[in-house]
């Protein structure tokens, strides 16, 4: 499931096509609108800055729908290239409503694809951030992927697939070792290098899961993509919500 994103991210989906195929061999495509800006768009008082030229402009229902319409045609475009190409079946729908709602709806979708973004309506510009992260070019600096590694099934499978994506980015990979004490610290560590075997990778450990650990160890790395397994605190509650406002990336969530 791919929530948000344009045209441009066609090219970070077509790096993660052969992780996609794994999993399964269709892919389905959710373009969420936020019903909360939509009801914020309804104020007369509402208005929105331009990030181009600092100016405020009235914000109205018409413009958002005018925007969201065509945000939801580049995102069904990327969806529809990359499978294509990649031999997968496809779908696409619009939803409004919030980011949770839309997991609940979804218990069966084994992958998650977050686009990187700031709002809930991604310009034009913005549509292009997981594409642009994860396209590196000669001499330019290179930001990581970085996996949370906590042992269990999901995590260890988001640590399998970040180890296949670093590979062929020719990224680095930092892991986020989640664990309470030294003692299981090691353990962790250990089953982390087992897996990386024979490559390497930047290992840092954190106490706990909760949102606020989690995004501060995050920013620390500046990732290019965060791959992370999915569990009840994101799934069940405002967390992937919460992580996905305070990141400044795209996250891939492994079920």
């Amino acid at each position: 499931m791919i929530l948000g994103g344009g045209d441009a991210d066609t090219r970070a989906l077509g790096i993660l096509a052969s992780v996609l195929r794994e999993f399964s061999p269709e892919v389905a495509g959710l373009f969420l609108e936020d019903v909360d800006l939509f009801r914020l768009a309804q104020l007369p008082f509402s208005c929105e800055i331009s990030r181009l030229t600092s100016r405020a402009q009235p914000l109205t229902t018409i413009e958002l729908e005018r925007e969201v319409r065509v945000q939801a045609v580049r995102a069904e475009r990327a969806l529809r290239v990359t499978a294509e190409r990649a031999g997968l079946k496809w779908s696409f729908q619009r939803m409004r409503g919030r980011l949770n709602m839309a997991l609940e709806a979804a218990p069966n979708v084994n992958l998650l694809l977050l686009s990187a973004t700031r709002r809930n309506i991604i310009s034009s510009g913005e549509a292009g951030a997981l594409g642009r992260a994860l396209r590196a070019s000669e001499g330019e600096p290179t930001r990581p992927i970085v996996a949370v590694f906590d042992g269990s099934d999901p995590a260890t499978v988001a640590l399998q697939s970040a180890i296949r994506l670093s590979r062929s980015t020719n990224r680095r990979l930092e892991v986020i070792l989640v664990a309470a004490t030294t003692d299981a610290a090691a353990e962790l560590r250990g089953r982390a290098v087992q897996l990386l075997a024979p490559q390497t990778a930047t290992l840092r450990r954190v106490p706990d899961m909760a949102i606020e650990t989690l995004t501060d160890a995050i920013r620390a790395h500046a990732p290019a993509l965060l791959v992370i397994g999915a569990n009840k605190l994101f799934l069940e509650s405002p967390g992937v919500g919460l992580l996905r406002r305070s990141i400044d990336c795209p996250a891939l969530i492994v079920r």
